[in-house]
């Protein structure tokens, strides 16, 4: 069992990302959050999501 903890994601689903003005890095990280998750993250874990989830 893990704890896993992260927080101000600002995931934004509204449209154009104003982060992807910031780079290239911030493109997907909405997917690439979920796929890491599914590949970490067991049935026997925790994960806990604080701060700013999204945005719109």
């Amino acid at each position: 069992m893990a704890l896993f903890a992260i927080g101000d994601l600002h995931l934004f689903f509204g449209g154009e990302d104003p982060l992807m003005l910031n780079g290239k890095i911030w493109q997907d990280r909405a997917n690439r959050f979920i796929r890491n998750c599914k590949n970490l993250i067991t049935d026997k874990d925790t994960l806990v999501i604080t701060g700013d989830h999204a945005y719109i």
